[in-house]
């Protein structure tokens, strides 16, 4: 089950066995969800694969040469993306000689395609950063109950230590350790 941050920030209130945690405000929660996503990626990516590999289809526009990316992919940090001729048949991939980045999200064939022209795209998108205005959207990475779990732990390890000024606190360690040994 995919919990909204909203969802996610009440069961690490609640879970929580000190209560300090519980005069968190949303930005502070959101930064510490950030944080904690970070810091976990590796395993959120084993947990949560969908959160990360992603297939989608792009269709041709207009012009017949730009065809636009994802928004949620970074060209500059994803270099594993794939495209391919025929969205049914993934082994179809296109070579890069053909096809370029021009600017941003925009991809530039050599030649011309027909307009309408639907392609298959698999790509890594990196883990969704959540914002305080934003607390009803669902967080990905939850989906897996195990990764649910160490990341509440982690969020609470952050909060403790960011109490202590970054020095390990006693709550740190043993939150740290428990999201350790989850993950």
């Amino acid at each position: 089950m995919t919990l909204t941050v909203t969802e996610l920030k009440a069961l690490t209130l609640s879970e929580d066995l000190t209560g300090i945690i519980s005069d968190i405000t949303d930005a502070q929660f959101v930064a510490l969800l950030n944080q904690a996503l970070i810091l976990k990626q590796t395993e959120i990516k084993k947990d949560v694969p969908a959160a990360f590999e992603k297939t989608t289809t792009l269709t041709m526009g207009g012009g017949g040469y730009e065809l636009s990316l994802p928004a949620d992919i970074d060209p500059d940090a994803t270099k594993n993306s794939m495209l391919f001729w025929d969205t049914t048949r993934p082994r179809f991939s296109i070579v890069s000689r053909g096809v370029y980045r021009r600017f941003g999200n925009v991809l530039r064939f050599d030649w011309m395609q027909t307009v309408g022209k639907q392609f298959g795209f698999e790509y890594r998108s990196y883990i969704n950063t959540y914002s305080d205005a934003s607390m009803g959207t669902s967080v990905a990475e939850t989906e897996h109950p195990r990764s649910s779990l160490y990341i509440r732990h982690e969020i609470r390890k952050l909060f403790y230590d960011a109490l202590q000024q970054n020095e390990q606190s006693s709550a740190g360690i043993n939150y740290g350790s428990m999201s350790n040994r989850l993950s």
